[in-house]
């Protein structure tokens, strides 16, 4: 995914983040990490609000409860295909798919 995609997505989180919680929700860096199953966590005052476009296969590195956000129904049920969290929790946001064509 494209810096500028990846900047749409964040923006689409945080405007999110503002409706729900009135806070900000930010990245606290644009390169996924272990901790947050190679997404990118999101954070607001409260804490992680999110992980940002985490890799189906290390969703076991999540919390039970934790929500993700993805770009768009192909992504979610890629997620949401594992079985391994809540559908519920898997946010879409319907953007465009982009050049790469899994989340790995």
């Amino acid at each position: 995914m494209s810096r500028a995609q990846l900047a749409e997505l964040v923006d689409y989180v945080a405007a999110l983040a503002v409706r729900e919680q009135a806070s900000w929700a930010l990245p606290a860096s644009d390169l996924g990490d272990r901790e947050h199953g190679y997404g990118i966590g999101a954070y607001t005052s409260r804490g992680l609000y999110g992980v940002i476009r985490p890799c189906p296969y290390s969703l076991d590195r999540l919390a039970p409860s934790t929500r993700i956000f993805v770009r768009n129904a192909r992504e979610k049920a890629l997620i949401t295909g594992t079985e391994v969290v809540d559908a519920g929790l898997v946010t879409h946001f319907d953007l465009p798919d982009h050049e790469q064509t899994t989340l790995l």
